[in-house]
């Protein structure tokens, strides 16, 4: 059950970093200020994993400009990416990852655990679901123009 549940967890933060801090209202463990913040560092996100893999020349180029230049990225180049993540499927792809940990870490507890813990461990899996950070990157995919 950990093992997915953090590897989802993980997943859904690689997410979280890319919504725009204009849409982030924040939460007690992500503030609007963190928005971005992996990709400023140079960390490998999920998402920006699978560009890497499956993104056209121009995907590939923003996220070199933006690595190279780091924590001076303009914003409006990491909202460029944001979109650039939504409309080529990365972020549908993670999202899809992190319900499939759901569902793994929910088929591990038939395993080992009583009812009761199976139903509370079970509760938990519902942020797989309802990351509200989900609906703010689904509502940029019909943007036509920049952020």
């Amino acid at each position: 059950f950990g093992k997915y549940f953090g590897i989802g967890q993980q997943i859904m933060n690689d997410i979280c970093d890319f919504v725009p801090p204009r849409l982030n209202t924040g939460t007690t463990e992500k503030t609007s200020d963190d928005a971005y913040r992996d990709i400023k560092t140079g960390k490998m996100t999920y998402p920006v994993i699978w560009l890497l893999a499956n993104g056209n020349i121009q995907d590939i180029g923003l996220l070199s400009k933006i690595i190279e230049k780091g924590e001076d990225t303009e914003l409006s180049e990491l909202e460029d990416l944001t979109k650039r993540l939504v409309s080529s499927g990365a972020m549908d792809f993670a999202i899809h990852r992190a319900k499939e940990c759901r569902n793994k870490a929910k088929s591990s507890l038939r395993k080992a655990f009583s009812k009761r813990e199976r139903d509370y461990l079970s509760s938990m899996c519902k942020i797989f679901d309802c990351n509200r950070y989900y609906w703010e990157l689904t509502g940029l995919k019909n943007l036509q123009k920049p952020l």
